[in-house]
């Protein structure tokens, strides 16, 4: 079998809609299990607790949490893309031309999905979150952020999210098994661990 070059192996798997498809989701299973964590934050501030812990979550993982999942949403955008034959990325690159860009409304505009409003509106609020309310304590200009705020003030539960993940999801070949990907983990998992030194 002739060995792909660093070119190939890498256009190969930007090609792919299954890559695509398992990172999203993997962002997927982070979310969830952050936007539940901040659910219960939400619930236990609700109930009157209101110790350290419970404040330090309830402030900052629902962006965090929201940052994730339009990543997630992002992903599938991008494998929509490419298994639609819609963009194709050539010359070991990519480009904003195909996939490098952000903007999940954007890119599911181009991928040709029909969007609700209230899909709209949510993908909106995931937008926001990946572009900077996720990552930063403020964008890069004060008009961004009052411009913006309405959008990052109304956070979404993961049942919302998780809704439109898999409908996009339906859209795509289910993913068979993660062989290749598996076989690399399992392999450094039997690695002796590093030692004190980190040797």
């Amino acid at each position: 079998m002739t060995r792909l070059t660093p070119d190939e192996e890498f256009m190969k798997i930007a090609n792919s809609p299954e890559a695509w498809m398992r990172s999203g989701e993997t962002l997927r299973e982070c979310a969830v299990i952050l936007g539940a964590l901040h659910t219960v934050s939400i619930r236990a501030a609700l109930s009157g607790d209101t110790s350290e812990s419970a404040l330090r979550y309830l402030s900052g993982t629902g962006q965090v949490f929201q940052m994730l999942a339009g990543l997630a949403i992002e992903n599938l955008a991008k494998a929509l893309l490419v298994h639609r034959k819609l963009v194709s990325v050539t010359k070991g690159r990519i480009t904003r031309s195909d996939l490098q860009a952000h903007g999940v409304e954007t890119l599911l505009g181009r991928a040709r999905v029909k969007l609700s409003k209230e899909e709209r509106r949510l993908i909106r609020r995931l937008d926001k979150a990946v572009d900077w309310s996720g990552r930063y304590p403020v964008p890069l200009t004060s008009t961004t952020l009052t411009m913006q705020g309405q959008h990052v003030s109304t956070l979404t539960g993961p049942e919302e999210f998780t809704t439109l993940f898999r409908r996009l999801a339906s859209e795509l070949p289910p993913l068979g098994k993660p062989h290749f990907v598996l076989s690399r983990e399992m392999s450094l998992a039997k690695q002796d661990p590093p030692g004190p030194t980190g040797k």
